[in-house]
């Protein structure tokens, strides 16, 4: 019955990327977030995790529906500021598994291994959860830094480069990325609570500060 639930779940999700959308701020043409190939490659992503758990999912899809969302703010802008700007994101499949191939590693080790100490389960939790804070920094740190950060500075030297220009950071960015961090981090914490499952965190806080942490590392790297 799970499986069953997981696949259908599954589907609506990769549908729902795939569908044309409107843009939340400004009016250009309908987009897909997916291409096929990273609908396919989505799916099982989200398969996965399902099927590993709702905390599991909750992580995933925290980090795909914000980052979503974000990659559609400010269309117009980007479309001026990054030569490579996809329309709506069209996310592939090397995108969708640069994101979540750590994720399917560690939901396939719990699946196969359900018996696993429970030192090594909070392990791979905290591996899984701070993979996808690393991911969501990243991606509300570009996403928002672009549109809203004004000019940023290279990581490098921390010279003033044009807006959208890879490794610029911005206070607007960093600060985004943080919370992206902790977005990602408290979703997972708050249904492992519901789901009564061991806790990657020893609380709602520290899940926080520590989430946005590497959310924060994330738009360094």
């Amino acid at each position: 019955m799970n499986a069953i639930v997981a696949l259908l779940i599954s589907t609506l999700i990769v549908v729902h990327g795939y569908r044309k959308k409107r843009y939340p701020v400004s009016p250009p043409p309908h987009h897909a977030s997916l291409s096929i190939s990273g609908v396919v490659s989505s799916f099982f992503v989200g398969l996965l995790a399902m099927l590993a758990g709702i905390d599991y999912t909750a992580g995933v899809l925290s980090f795909y529906f914000s980052s979503s969302y974000f990659t559609k703010v400010g269309v117009s802008r980007k479309k001026i500021i990054e030569e490579d700007h996809k329309p709506g994101g069209q996310r592939n499949v090397f995108q969708v598994l640069s994101n979540g191939a750590a994720g399917i590693i560690i939901c396939l080790l719990v699946l196969l291994h359900p018996n696993l100490a429970a030192p090594t389960l909070r392990t791979l939790r905290i591996c899984y959860v701070c993979h996808y804070c690393v991911c969501n920094g990243d991606t509300w740190a570009s996403e928002l830094g672009s549109v809203f950060g004004g000019t940023p500075r290279s990581v490098a030297g921390l010279r003033r480069v044009p807006a959208g220009t890879n490794g610029g950071l911005s206070p607007l960015g960093l600060g985004a990325s943080f919370l992206g961090g902790s977005f990602v981090a408290l979703s997972f914490t708050f249904f492992s609570y519901l789901n009564g499952a061991p806790q990657a965190f020893s609380s709602p806080f520290e899940a926080a500060w520590l989430g946005g942490v590497f959310g924060f590392v994330g738009s360094m790297v």
